[in-house]
C-alpha cells in the first residue's frame, strides 16, 4: 500500500503551504552569494596557508617582518571585507531565506546555521580574536630590534597556527553551505 504524503504543520498546527518557486528561487540565490563570499575568504586563508606562509618561511628575519607589516597594512581593504564580513552576514540570510521556504527540520537550514558557526568562531572570532592582535603587535617592531629572530619566532609560529584553524573552518563553512544547497528542498 502507498504511502500518501502528509504536509508539515506550522506552529500553529495549520497544514505548511509548500514552498513556491519564487521562495525557492530567492534561497537557492542566497545560497549562492553565501557561497561565493564564503568561498573567496576559504581561498584567502588557503592562499596564505599554501603559499604565502610557506614563502615568507624561506627568507630573512628582517624581510618576513618587513613583508608581514607591508600585507598587514594593505589587507584591510573593500575586496577584503566583503568577503570576511560578508561570509557571516549572507549566511545569516541565506538561514533566513532556507527557514522560510524548508522549515526548520530542513537539514539544509541547519547545515546553514552549522556554516555560519564554524565561521563565526573559527573564521571571524580567531581574527579578530588572534590573528588581528599579533599583526597589530608586529607592526610596532621595528626590523632592526636587536633580537629580530626571536620576535619572528614567536610571532610566525603562533600566527601560522591560527591561520590554519582559520582555513579549515571557513573551508568547513563552505562545505556545510555547498550540502545545504544541495539539500534545499525544491518547489511543489
Amino acid at each position: 500500500m502507498a504511502s500518501i504524503p502528509v504536509p508539515s504543520s506550522s506552529p500553529t498546527g495549520v497544514p505548511a503551504a509548500p514552498p513556491t518557486s519564487a521562495g525557492v528561487a530567492v534561497a537557492r540565490a542566497a545560497l549562492v552569494v553565501a557561497l561565493l563570499s564564503m568561498g573567496a575568504i576559504a581561498g584567502f586563508f588557503y592562499a596564505y596557508e599554501v603559499s604565502v606562509t610557506r614563502g615568507l618561511a624561506g627568507v630573512g628575519e628582517d624581510t618576513y617582518v618587513l613583508s608581514m607589516q607591508a600585507i598587514n597594512a594593505t589587507v584591510r581593504n573593500i575586496p577584503f571585507a566583503l568577503s570576511f564580513f560578508g561570509a557571516p552576514v549572507f549566511a545569516a540570510v541565506a538561514f533566513a531565506a532556507a527557514l522560510a521556504v524548508a522549515g526548520r527540520r530542513s537539514a539544509s537550514v541547519w547545515l546553514v546555521a552549522a556554516a555560519f558557526a564554524v565561521y563565526l568562531a573559527g573564521g571571524l572570532g580567531v581574527t579578530l580574536l588572534v590573528n588581528v592582535p599579533l599583526n597589530e603587535d608586529l607592526a610596532t617592531v621595528a626590523a632592526t630590534v636587536p633580537d629580530l629572530a626571536a620576535v619572528r619566532a614567536r610571532y610566525e609560529s603562533e600566527w601560522n597556527a591560527w591561520n590554519t584553524v582559520r582555513t579549515l573552518a571557513s573551508g568547513t563553512a563552505f562545505a556545510l553551505l555547498a550540502a545545504a544547497a544541495v539539500l534545499l528542498p525544491r518547489a511543489r
